[in-house]
């Protein structure tokens, strides 16, 4: 159905030309039009539903944003094209760009729901030789450059097969020192049950052929436990005969503890040698309590305020002594440092984050790591992560090795500092800065996502970690956050700020042209109904039933005031009297809808009613002056009361 074509109008036509039109049907189509006309019943349901379809065209057409968008999408695509429209696209070309961008994110969210894609490029470069040169004799430009030392990538695909099966293909390639490799893994996912799920993974790579096989299932309403293993082909890594030998086992068991902890437990096993034990604890973020309603039971708290001035009649009575005052100053200083207390751990309870613990007992002696998350805003957080061995004073493993461990001292203490932003919240895209600080060294990450694809580029500074070259490169991030703050994000706000105040004033002036194009179209109405309402109130006079002597919408004072004053209006004129859009004269359209004595208003806003339009101000209200059975009384309601005056015969 094509809404010109409802109307009457070509697509070049003009706002005056479709309201013109849509006038000229409604005298043909609209009920109260067909009220004292002698048609039969089926004519005036055919009238009523073409009268539904000039509605619904016009409520189109005779909004210049609603017709833009019809005009840009079509019918097919006009209810998603609605939802686009903002103060930022108010244009036909924004619509179009917004619409482009809103396909091709839609695009992009079911390719990935169907393909799952996973990937990540990892750059490592290295400027170790400019912070601590190994030969301080090489030209520094020599030196500057970054040298890049290793390039790894990875990308991972799950394609759903069907409800129960999926297919997992995912490829490596790592190259470093001029020496390189990649490897090709397929991998086979099964749902068994609703609770059970097996995946076997097996590498091609040119290597002793292995295959993975983990199975997890649901114990109980709160845990969870998996089993992955590794089966090496026959005569491969020391396996005998012809059965395949068990390379590596893990056992791994989660449960949730509380609400909003989870505990897990993971033991490896190699060759039937338990390697390492961990035990980790998460604790998600609180969720902020949805707003609390005021409480309705006033008599329970007035009681204290009542009893106040008794109680502290004693004390003005007699003066104060020094032991009362200390005890009141006391108080204050005891209740003010609460609130400042239960504040701050309010403040604390919104921004923290993810929160996790890890305890791992290894070969080279047991370590210990923690991390802790900090929400600044919506889009952008921060983490700390601390590992250390859980004796520092204590040896490491038998042979004293183990990265740093073995020694146990302060150097085998690793510390990192991570923060990142969104970029954008409906692509998920990501930038993040961390600073490393490990018994390795000290490095510099950098990460990029949007989506499930990340880009990470770790640059090492230095091969040891000094408090000089520490504090630099702690700078550094900061020196890099506050630039891109600087250069990027306050223009784009600044930018965005003019846009969206620019778009807001325009839409001001099409909100006052709209509703001005209401209010005359409101007394165009009110001159159609004239005729009948007045032969209405005539009979209504005749029998002594309802008869609306004055009747305002909207700032009802100013009304009144501009009536009593000689200015108040009669719903003619354009402007309604000169009321500025905050009051409309609707005494005709009240009594044209006076039926048997009797005024019937629902419970909602008068505005859509017939002869009214939408006013200014927050809260319009409906003052009524009428004389029934020649007694003349007065009823004021809000705009959406009901509204109920006489009796119905």
């Amino acid at each position: 159905m094509d809404l010109y074509d409802v109307l009457g109008v070509e697509p070049t036509a003009s706002e005056e030309d479709i309201k013109k039109n849509y006038r000229r049907l409604s005298l043909s189509y609209h009920p109260d039009r067909l009220h004292n006309r002698s048609v039969d019943d089926e004519a005036r349901r055919a009238a009523d539903r073409q009268w539904l379809r000039i509605s619904a065209a016009y409520d189109v057409l005779g909004d210049g944003r609603r017709r833009m968008v019809y005009d840009e999408l079509g019918p097919a695509q006009f209810e998603a094209g609605l939802g686009l429209l903002s103060p930022r696209v108010d244009t036909a070309d924004k619509l179009r760009r917004a619409y482009a961008k809103a396909q091709r994110r839609a695009a992009e969210r079911e390719h990935e729901a169907r393909c799952r894609l996973q990937g990540s490029l990892v750059l490592s470069c290295s400027v170790a030789d400019v912070v601590q040169p190994g030969d301080p004799s090489t030209p520094l430009r020599q030196r500057a450059p970054p040298a890049r030392t290793s390039v790894a990538m990875s990308e991972e695909m799950s394609l759903q097969l069907d409800k129960r099966n999926t297919l997992v293909v995912a490829s490596q390639l790592l190259t470093k020192s001029g020496l390189g490799g990649s490897t090709l893994r397929l991998g086979f996912r099964r749902q068994l049950s609703r609770h059970s799920t097996l995946e076997a993974l097996s590498a091609v790579d040119g290597s002793p052929k292995a295959l993975s096989l983990t199975c997890s299932r649901r114990i109980s309403r709160h845990s969870t436990a998996s089993a992955s293993a590794t089966l090496l082909a026959a005569g491969v890594g020391g396996a005998a005969g012809p059965l395949p030998k068990v390379g590596s086992l893990s056992l791994k068991v989660s449960r949730q503890l509380t609400r909003r902890t989870t505990g897990e437990l993971q033991l490896s096993l190699d060759d039937g040698v338990a390697t390492s034990l961990a035990l980790r604890l998460v604790r998600a973020p609180r969720q902020p309590p949805p707003p609390q309603p005021p409480p309705q039971a006033e008599g329970a708290e007035a009681a204290p305020a009542a009893a106040a001035p008794a109680a502290a009649a004693p004390a003005a009575a007699a003066p104060a002594s020094l032991g009362g005052v200390i005890e009141r100053r006391c108080s204050d200083a005891h209740a003010a440092l609460r609130q400042a207390v239960d504040a701050t751990r309010a403040r604390l309870r919104r921004r923290l984050g993810r929160a996790t613990a890890d305890a791992t007992l290894r070969r080279d002696g047991p370590r210990c790591a923690a991390s802790v998350g900090w929400r600044h805003s919506r889009r952008s957080r921060s983490k700390v992560t601390l590992s250390a061995p859980l004796l520092l004073g204590g040896g490491g493993g038998g042979d004293g090795s183990g990265g740093g461990g073995g020694d146990g001292g302060p150097s085998a203490i690793s510390l990192t500092l991570a923060t990142e932003r969104a970029i954008s919240l409906e692509s998920g895209s990501r930038f993040g800065i961390a600073l490393s600080i490990s018994p390795r060294g000290i490095d510099l990450k950098l990460r990029i996502q949007r989506h499930n694809q990340r880009l990470l580029v770790p640059l090492h500074i230095a091969d040891s970690a000094t408090a000089v070259i520490a504090l630099m490169a702690a700078a550094v991030p900061a020196a890099l956050l506050a630039a891109a703050r600087v250069a990027v994000v306050e223009p784009r706000k600044r930018r965005v700020g003019a846009e969206e105040a620019e778009a807001a004033g325009k839409e001001e002036v099409a909100a006052a042209r709209t509703a001005a194009d209401a209010r005359r179209l409101a007394a165009a109405e009110a001159r159609l109904i004239s005729r009948e309402a007045a032969q209405r109130a005539l009979e209504e006079r005749a029998c002594g039933g309802l008869l609306i002597r004055e009747a305002y919408y909207g700032d009802v004072a100013a009304a009144r005031a501009a009536a009593a004053d000689g200015g108040g209006g009669d719903g003619d004129e354009s402007d309604e009297g000169g009321s500025g859009g905050r009051w409309l004269d609707v005494r005709i359209a009240l009594q044209h809808a006076v039926v048997d004595s009797a005024l019937r208003l629902p419970a909602a806003s008068k505005a859509g009613l017939r002869g009214f339009a939408p006013v200014e101000g927050d809260a319009p209200r409906l003052w009524i002056a009428y004389e029934l059975a020649g007694v003349a009384c007065e009823a004021e309601a809000a705009d959406a009361e009901a509204v109920s005056i006489g009796a119905v015969r």
